[in-house]
């Protein structure tokens, strides 16, 4: 089977586990997560600062469609909207579980396929 060439205006995306470290004391703790990402075409991503924090911020809102499996401090579901998506990226460590859920995923395929 060949690879398939996405028509123009088409959207691929797709969903990945995203594993957060979340810091505690004496090392970290891992929370886990999922995230429905679209990709973007490289000549998209050019229009991305991604060594700054607004770049980076802009980014996720791109391509972040939703997010699974949030709970708040009491474990109870928390329901995906804008401001939870604004919420999550923000924080530093859900940051960059987003930011490498989305490259790693894209860059390569998973484990064991």
């Amino acid at each position: 089977m060949g690879f398939k060439v996405a028509a123009e205006g088409a959207e691929r995306q797709f969903t990945a586990r995203v594993t957060a470290h979340v810091p505690v004391d004496g090392g970290t703790k891992e929370e886990r997560f999922k995230a429905r990402y679209r990709v973007l075409s490289t000549d998209h991503l050019e229009n991305f600062e991604l060594g700054s924090s607004q770049g980076t911020t802009d980014f996720l809102r791109a391509v972040i469609v939703e997010l699974f499996e949030l709970v708040d401090d009491n474990n109870n579901p928390v329901a995906y909207n804008d401001d939870v998506r604004d919420q999550v990226i923000i924080d530093p460590v859900a940051r960059t579980a987003l930011i490498r859920g989305y490259f790693d995923n894209i860059g390569r395929g998973r484990k064991g396929n």
